[in-house]
């Protein structure tokens, strides 16, 4: 009991999907954001029961001497013979069984519980008076947390006067860790470097996370994924997790969202500054990462902020624009919105010749721990069908995971699907141009990475259709790229015309692309230009208000 459980800490869906999005370790997460909230950290102490039962542990945790119940507890509480839960009486346990008592006078046990938990309950021992072996885990009994912002880490900022005539762009991220460096975080710091390089001065700010000890890392991926061969002297990068590290803020800045979490933070600081409209790299309809609540309604409000937009890709511009979201519902947002289409890098994603002496293998990107929309349960079912129909059976074929880590499946006539060992962005593209078809599936009205890095791979990649994501305009991005409803049947029906291209040796066809570019510089050839005029436009402004 005195320890951190992190697979029962994550088996409440709405935490496991908190961690992942704060970029946190889940112990991490515990420690910053769920024991402050009142989570408990295992089975066996409920956080929200101690807290109503012992007041002088709440006028404690309120002025900081201790961190949670879980925290007093552990230090001062166990010793103090207090229950860790409403079905254990501790105080009745020691009176009740001398032995355990003297045990624990002695040293064996730290209190009578951990003595429960250790052997008691298995020796018959009762936990309370009422001689009932009641459930010990903590009440599943919500505990409204007051927070004006919920779901959203604050950006912990003081305005600095002296910074006033030296404007930055600020650009917020979840994460500035190496370990949570993935397609949008990346797509956000190559605009932002990029600026940097014309001559804005930018500020990188982690809202949910530490910093690595070491920059240097982070400081050669940036010139990596920009190809700017230097570090640049008017980048800073901090972090703002806690009120004790506040970063200092110019009235003139101007602020950068990567996401809609992000989005929010900024709207708490935006009344302190001069320039209340804040830019917006907008890479996916993010309501639909959540479940029509209360992160579904703070995602959708964003989009009626005061925002610059900036789409990734044409097909989410005009998925915004068609539904009439927030303030698209207003041709003239519209019109000044900037849009661009993500670059997928030749030296990582080429076709390469296929040997023989390999089987033919089709990948699976199978996200159902990290990514919903990424439909796991329909490509497995769609998988099934073609298993059953024979689809696999007339070539050697190898079906492997890639994303979450899973156990080997079976499938109907004795196909298994295998998972893939975690692997860096190189061992990645390598395991692409060595496929020949991948399923991915995304209900978004983004096309996602994978397929496009894929189809430029050589492979036929299968996915699925979503309102003006068609099969048509898929294809604007590749030839390669099949797409089907979002369906068990359909996906089937469209894995098999690709397996038979494949052994039929009609397929995959030219991995070239009318509209997807090959590098950043093409890529964001028009929007960088963009925001170096909309910036000294605002900063005009700014100095003159």
């Amino acid at each position: 009991m005195f320890f951190f459980d992190e697979r029962w800490y994550l088996s409440r869906t709405d935490i496991a999907r908190d961690v992942q999005r704060s970029g946190l370790r889940p112990e991490e997460h515990y420690h910053k954001i769920g024991a402050p909230f009142g989570s408990s950290p295992n089975r066996y102490f409920d956080e929200i029961w101690y807290r109503r039962t012992y007041a002088d542990v709440r006028r404690q945790i309120k002025t900081g001497e201790f961190k949670s119940a879980f925290h007093h507890y552990i230090v001062r509480g166990a010793a103090e013979a207090r229950d860790p839960n409403a079905a254990f009486d501790e105080k009745w346990y020691l009176s009740q069984y001398r032995d355990v008592a003297q045990a624990v006078r002695g040293g064996t046990f730290r209190c009578g519980y951990e003595h429960y938990l250790i052997c008691g309950e298995l020796e018959g021992r009762l936990p309370n008076r009422f001689k009932t072996r009641r459930d010990i885990s903590p009440a599943a009994v919500y505990s409204p947390v007051v927070t004006r912002n919920p779901h959203v880490a604050p950006v912990h900022a003081i305005i600095d006067q002296s910074l006033s005539a030296t404007p930055k762009l600020n650009v917020t991220l979840p994460s500035l860790q190496m370990k949570h460096m993935s397609g949008g975080p990346n797509t956000v710091l190559n605009i932002a470097y990029r600026l940097a390089d014309s001559g804005i001065p930018v500020r990188l700010l982690s809202l949910n996370t530490t910093l690595d000890d070491n920059l240097e890392a982070l400081r050669q991926h940036l010139q990596s994924i920009t190809g700017i061969p230097r570090w640049l002297r008017n980048v800073e990068i901090a972090t703002t997790t806690t009120q004790q590290n506040p970063a200092r803020i110019g009235e003139n800045d101007t602020f950068m969202a990567s996401a809609w979490w992000t989005a929010q933070a900024i709207a708490t600081v935006l009344p302190k500054m001069r320039q209340k409209r804040y830019w917006y790299v907008i890479q996916d309809f993010e309501p639909g990462l959540h479940e029509w609540g209360s992160e579904f309604a703070m995602a959708l409000e964003t989009y009626s902020h005061d925002i610059l937009p900036i789409f990734n890709t044409t097909l989410l511009k005009e998925y915004f624009v068609s539904n009439r979201i927030g303030r698209f519902a207003d041709s003239r947002s519209a019109d000044e919105a900037l849009v661009f289409e993500p670059a997928v890098d030749r030296a990582f994603f080429t076709p390469e010749p296929r040997f023989e002496s390999r089987p033919l293998r089709l990948l699976f990107y199978a996200r159902p721990a990290s990514a919903k929309r990424n439909l796991f349960e329909l490509g497995l079912a769609a998988l099934e069908i073609a298993a059953s129909e024979g689809v696999f059976s007339d070539a050697v074929w190898e079906l492997r995971y890639m994303g979450d880590p899973l156990p080997a499946t079976s499938l109907s006539r004795g196909v298994v699907i295998q998972p893939s060992a975690w692997l860096n962005y190189d061992g990645y593209a390598r395991l692409l141009r060595q496929s020949d078809v991948l399923l991915s599936l995304m209900l978004s009205p983004h096309p996602s990475y994978p397929p496009l890095e894929m189809a430029r791979s050589g492979g036929l990649v299968v996915t699925n259709t979503f309102d003006c994501k068609t099969e048509t305009k898929l294809g604007l991005y590749s030839q390669n790229i099949l797409a089907a409803e979002p369906s068990p049947a359909a996906i089937a029906k469209t894995v098999g015309g690709a397996v038979m291209q494949i052994q039929q040796r009609c397929g995959p066809r030219s991995s070239e692309s009318s509209i997807l570019p090959s590098n950043w510089d093409e890529s964001l050839s028009g929007v960088i230009p963009s925001l170096l005029e909309i910036w000294a436009t605002e900063q005009k402004n700014s100095a003159a208000a």
